[in-house]
């Protein structure tokens, strides 16, 4: 065999067998699933989608789930929830904001390494940056109740019925006073305010003022007066399970 050839076969030799060390020094687990890029994809979406770059919370970020929908080509949705400083959704930059920690829970659907559709809160459609449909013919600051009761959201007339019914029921000052049949509504959110919302509810000596952030199933807070000034006050919380709690 020529020299020439004999350096040449030298050459891929040692090339194949520093290929093939690599590839055995290599961690058996080092490979990346389909799983796993699924949700890699996930969540570079979320840190890059405009609600959680204008106040979201790095070290809130968490992978709280990923469902593995059985269909060709696999579907993999990840539920992905992070906390940010503001209410609200996308970019609020001039804008008059709630400042209160905001929980957010998006769900990412992603199809062949691609995210097809992205939802946050249920109302948020990620990919176009709009409310979805669901509030085309309502106000997008006014909670969504459901059909369907394992979703239901409570409402703040309910909630104000609850705590109500609470002061009733526990302070001897409204002994003898029973709750309104109905409630005349007034809306008390100042204009240009994203994020939150006031409402003003009244029937004769009873004034019950109502606000909460616009989120997926928000805490409601409550202040009642009955009988005017020097009458009965109570301020608290009333949840999505209706749990009542005081304020002061």
């Amino acid at each position: 065999m020529k020299p020439r050839s004999i350096i040449v076969l030298t050459i891929v030799l040692a090339f194949a067998l520093t290929a093939m060390s690599l590839n055995a020094a290599r961690p058996l687990g080092d490979e990346v699933s389909e799983e796993d890029a699924a949700v890699e994809k996930a969540l570079d979406f979320v840190r890059h989608c405009p609600t959680y770059l204008f106040d979201g919370m790095p070290e809130t970020v968490k992978v709280v789930d990923t469902i593995i929908m059985e269909s060709y080509p696999v579907q993999y949705v990840v539920i992905i929830e992070f906390d940010s400083r503001h209410a609200g959704f996308g970019d609020r930059t001039g804008q008059v904001l709630a400042q209160v920690i905001t929980p957010h829970r998006a769900g990412v659907k992603v199809v062949e390494g691609e995210v097809v559709v992205a939802i946050l809160d249920d109302v948020w459609d990620m990919v176009n940056q709009e409310y979805m449909e669901v509030f085309d013919d309502v106000d997008p600051d006014t909670p969504v109740v459901n059909d369907n009761t394992g979703n239901t959201i409570l409402t703040p007339e309910r909630a104000v019925e609850i705590a109500v019914e609470y002061a009733i029921l526990n302070f001897r000052e409204l002994d003898g006073v029973t709750a309104p049949e109905g409630w005349e509504v007034e809306d008390l959110t100042p204009e240009g305010l994203l994020g939150a919302s006031k409402a003003r509810y009244t029937d004769e000596a009873w004034t019950v003022d109502a606000s909460w952030a616009v989120v997926w199933k928000p805490v409601y807070t409550v202040e009642i007066n009955y009988g005017g000034e020097g009458g009965f006050h109570w301020k608290g919380t009333v949840d999505q399970d209706g749990n009542v709690a005081e304020m002061e």
